[in-house]
């Protein structure tokens, strides 16, 4: 496992991980309603025709959390024609995690995609496509030259999530609560973009396949923090392998937090050693130290 520093921040005395931006549980819906046609443009097909045969139904059949969830069907042999667009704000900095809960029928595939930019019938930007296998293994289609690799469990609900970071261009995918490998976030099929624009969800699967799969608490949330530059730090500790090494003597007996990168704790304690022995999984952390003074330091770093 390695570990890299992406970028040092000042003390600061306020920490914010959670800033809501999207919550979509699909309970505020009837049941057999289109999505798009009824969410007063929170949802939109592809090429912004609601009511149409892109649209697509809420469904009480199965639900992860309360009695809704969202119906992805395919209707037609080569993939579709449900094919319906969440936007989503179009973000170009920061740190964001974009989550939801997925259910694939047994012998049935599934897929999404996240788009760059998303205006409709031509000129958008794709930044991946992901493909679920009706025999409960997946790939993202990240380039022509790249395809990564997943497993997740057909016929359960898992959790897709994506935790994005703009500002070092890195994307960290996980699927039913394991990472996978993470690639380049600007990678783009029109060119490269930082920009955050929409979630498509179309009724496609891998060849020789069938789409039949339900959406469920669909979240984008951005990490910010919020930072009270009162003071200044230097660059106070190191990353060796598995082990974070603390150069300031000053630091013993000061609390530490690891959190990831959607604000879940992962580590605690005291600095006893001026050593911390970490196993952690692919992903963006935040180191947090709390000295005796009650001065607060924050490093970002990323482990692979």
């Amino acid at each position: 496992m390695k570990f890299k520093i992406l970028s040092i921040i000042s003390i600061f005395s306020f920490i914010n991980l959670h800033s809501q931006n999207i919550y979509e549980n699909f309970e505020n819906y009837t049941s057999g309603s289109l999505i798009a046609e009824t969410s007063n443009g929170v949802w939109v097909t592809w090429l912004n025709n609601p009511g149409s045969e892109e649209d697509t139904p809420v469904s009480s059949a199965v639900s992860f959390g309360g009695q809704n969830s969202m119906l992805i069907q395919q209707t037609a042999a080569a993939g579709g024609t449900t094919d319906i667009v969440l936007p989503l704000g179009g973000a170009s900095s920061g740190i964001w995690n974009l989550s939801f809960m997925m259910f694939i029928e047994a012998d049935f595939g599934g897929y999404f995609n996240i788009l760059h930019r998303f205006v409709g019938a031509q000129g958008n930007n794709w930044a991946f496509e992901v493909y679920f296998s009706q025999d409960g293994s997946g790939y993202i289609d990240v380039d022509a030259a790249t395809q990564i690799d997943f497993e997740y469990p057909n016929a359960s609900w898992f959790r897709v999530q994506l935790s994005i970071d703009m500002e070092s261009d890195l994307i960290v995918p996980s699927f039913n609560g394991i990472e996978s490998q993470s690639f380049t976030w600007s990678n783009g099929s029109a060119g490269p973009s930082s920009v955050l624009d929409g979630l498509n969800f179309y009724a496609a699967a891998p060849a020789g396949e069938s789409a039949l799969y339900y959406i469920d608490d669909v979240r984008l949330s951005e990490s910010s923090l919020n930072i009270d530059k009162s003071l200044e730090t230097n660059n106070n500790f190191y990353i060796n392998n598995e082990t974070i090494n603390f150069k300031d003597k000053s630091l013993m007996g000061s609390k530490y937090s690891i959190l990831n990168s959607i604000g879940s704790l992962i580590y605690h304690g005291k600095i006893v050693d001026q050593k911390i022995k970490l196993n952690l999984s692919n992903g963006i952390y935040f180191l947090i130290v709390e000295t005796q003074n009650g001065d607060i330091m924050t490093n970002k770093f990323y482990s692979n």
